[in-house]
């Protein structure tokens, strides 16, 4: 997602029977270095998961959220 403030929000949605491991960083930060970002422009990695994460993950500064994918769901 591209905002006004010329950031852009880079989100990785991971849905996996396990938990999701410390590799997810070095994964996104990959991923993030092929991509062209626009001169000026910054690049913020978000992470929705369904499963969890590991702790490594959790308390990692390099995801600007973390978003558990199970919030949204309803009960109903």
């Amino acid at each position: 997602m591209q905002t006004k403030a010329k950031s852009l929000f880079i989100c990785e949605f991971k849905f996996k029977r396990s938990e999701i491991s410390a590799e997810i960083i070095s994964e996104i930060r990959d991923k993030i270095s092929r991509l062209k970002v626009p001169r000026g422009f910054s690049s913020i990695p978000v992470l929705f998961y369904l499963s969890g994460v590991a702790d490594a993950v959790s308390i990692s500064p390099y995801f600007y959220r973390i978003v558990d994918i199970v919030d949204f769901l309803d009960d109903a």
